[in-house]
């Protein structure tokens, strides 16, 4: 059965139906990521509902590095992402789920729904509504 979900992901993927879109929870979260995909380019932001402030009672960017941008290039359902600044590429994976819904998995996740078949909890899932 696994095989033939990644089967049937890697002809969807081979095919004509763009991956663009924003990615995000699937769930209400308080903390994340949120990628969006968009003609070869990509803009991946963190958030979180945490205020940190420093001892003047400024407030402190918990994520100074992000968003990050670059490009990303699709081989099967590998996402590759390619860093603006030159940093460490980073690999993400796609899956399509029964319903249609196209997931964004970092390796552990991927692993993990390898083993059981089951999306884990915490996977981004493409145009998922802002906030939920």
């Amino acid at each position: 059965m696994q095989r033939f979900v990644i089967l049937a992901t890697l002809v969807l993927l081979a095919g004509c139906q763009s991956v663009d879109g924003t990615y995000r929870p699937g769930c209400v979260a308080f903390e994340g990521d949120e990628v969006s995909l968009s003609g070869g380019s990509f803009v991946w932001d963190r958030f979180t509902d945490q205020v940190a402030v420093d001892e003047d009672g400024a407030v402190v960017d918990p994520f100074p590095d992000y968003p990050r941008r670059g490009s990303f290039r699709l081989d099967g359902n590998r996402l590759e992402l390619a860093f603006a600044d030159g940093s460490a590429a980073q690999t993400l994976f796609l899956v399509q789920e029964k319903g249609g819904r196209l997931r964004l998995l970092t390796n552990e996740q991927r692993a993990a729904y390898e083993r059981s078949g089951r999306v884990p909890e915490g996977a981004l899932s493409r145009d998922a509504p802002a906030g939920a």
